[in-house]
């Protein structure tokens, strides 16, 4: 009984945290700057399965589907050597936060180092930290350059495990698909056009027309 109990909390937080990756996160690229450096990053609604840190017979796709309406059961998850309970049950646990991370102060970290990968970019408030990495294709080629969350890691990274650490200064948004970014997620408005002058930051679109927060 008690593994079925801890199946049905993790699912709970599951349902609960879908809702917010799929109002907060998915369907939007998002722009960050960060001491005068920049990278594009996109959350896809499949990356959600890996975020979790579950196993599943799942398709990423029908998992996301079932989470966000709540359809998932204890049948639908299980845990082994290459996803633990305990990096599940924490994971989950941690989620909701990392999905507002690029709502409030948090900082980049460069070449993050794992057992399995080192991934390019670090996000991070020091407690969670989301990894992302670049897309290739079936054949490994380079897609773009926009970077995509691969894992979240809900510990401190010790500094001989990454390369850089920068203050996050502004994280800017659009619609995916769309040419210009058109909301602020983040960072005070009254100064972005003067900190995209002062890093001479012209290769991207930005209009930023009411120069307000984006609502939340």
């Amino acid at each position: 009984m008690k593994k079925e109990h801890d199946k049905s909390n993790i699912i709970n937080r599951i349902h609960h945290v879908a809702k917010l990756y799929q109002s907060r996160l998915v369907g939007k690229t998002f722009l960050i700057l960060y001491e005068g450096n920049s990278s594009e990053l996109l959350f896809k609604s499949d990356n959600l399965l890996h975020l979790c840190g579950v196993g599943t017979n799942l398709s990423a796709k029908y998992f996301y589907k079932y989470a966000i309406n709540k359809k998932l059961s204890s049948k639908d998850i299980f845990f082994n050597t290459n996803h633990p309970y305990d990096f599940a049950s924490t994971k989950t646990q941690h989620l909701h936060k990392a999905v507002s991370l690029l709502n409030r102060d948090s900082f980049v970290i460069t070449d993050v180092s794992t057992l399995t990968k080192t991934f390019k970019l670090g996000a991070t408030d020091l407690e969670v930290v989301f990894c992302f990495d670049t897309q290739t294709d079936s054949k490994g080629k380079l897609i773009n350059n926009i970077l995509i969350p691969y894992s979240l890691r809900v510990e401190g990274i010790p500094n001989s495990k990454f390369g850089n650490m920068y203050e996050v200064n502004y994280v800017l948004s659009k619609k995916t698909g769309t040419k210009t970014y058109i909301n602020i997620e983040y960072g005070n408005p009254d100064f972005l056009t003067s900190y995209l002058e002062k890093y001479s930051i012209s290769d991207y679109s930005i209009n930023i027309s009411n120069q307000n927060l984006s609502t939340k």
